[in-house]
């Protein structure tokens, strides 16, 4: 068994959308996904006809905890806690995914055979993210001590984390992670992304990426181009959720004729 996991919270009808997309695309490729999807989001009641495809946790009452650290709030902190707490919860392979992701054929059986040699995100970044934290180090909650090196700090996007119950230290540690360098990079994003990666790193976790079957779409234009074809287009997203292919691609060349476009729109 394998549950796949979206955070959705703030009601906005754009995320609902993205989210709506993603789930149809997740279920054209896996149809055992049905039942074994899981929203983590504080409008359950927006998912309640729906239970057959997706349950929901509500939370309204701890979202302040997930994104909240010693330094104050980071709003993708969340991404983490939430993924420990659903390997905590159902004790088997949990796989995170962004609302704005797609999901392409062989996604599925790229899946399955990567989880089997370790964790799973969405792609490679690039090395040494925040240089403003070298030389720091901290003791993480598993007892590990984690140190920012140059030479070692790599990030990948965080679009998707796949990993298994045996990982959910790793994860804890991530939060720890984050806690410890925000403070230090503030002016910086994506600190949660990071964070993961190093921890699955420190734990000797093998990391694969899934890019080639999945489109993570987090720009801002190509983002922007997906909002406006939901908007013209409200069948492609559809409510109640169905199983269905992906009927709108996006690259980043589209993303840039459509911001060159949108002055015309």
């Amino acid at each position: 068994m394998l549950k796949c996991i979206y955070f959705e919270v703030g009601s906005n009808p754009k995320y609902q959308t993205e989210l709506r997309y993603s789930i149809s695309t997740l279920l054209a490729e896996m149809p055992e996904a049905a039942g074994n999807i899981i929203i983590y989001t504080d409008s359950p009641s927006s998912y309640a006809g729906e239970v057959h495809i997706a349950s929901t946790w509500d939370v309204t009452s701890t979202i302040e905890e997930m994104i909240t650290g010693s330094y104050g709030k980071y709003f993708f902190r969340a991404k983490p806690y939430i993924l420990l707490h659903a390997l905590r919860s159902n004790q088997c392979p949990c796989v995170f995914l962004d609302t704005d992701t797609f999901i392409k054929r062989g996604f599925a059986k790229a899946l399955r055979k990567k989880l089997l040699r370790g964790a799973v995100m969405d792609t490679y970044l690039r090395r040494n993210p925040f240089p403003e934290c070298i030389g720091f180090e901290s003791v993480l909650p598993s007892g590990v001590t984690y140190r920012y090196d140059p030479h070692t700090a790599v990030m990948y996007n965080s679009g998707v984390i796949g990993v298994r119950p045996e990982h959910a230290a790793a994860i804890e540690d991530s939060i720890a992670i984050i806690d410890a360098i925000r403070p230090l990079s503030l002016r910086a994003k994506d600190q949660e992304q990071y964070a993961v990666n190093e921890a699955l790193r420190l734990h000797g976790v093998h990391i694969s990426t899934i890019d080639t079957s999945l489109k993570h779409y987090c720009s801002r234009w190509q983002k922007r181009y997906m909002h406006w074809r939901f908007s013209i287009a409200p069948d492609i997203a559809p409510n109640p959720m169905s199983a269905r292919r992906p009927r709108i691609f996006v690259n980043k060349p589209i993303g840039w004729c459509f911001k060159q476009a949108s002055r015309f729109l």
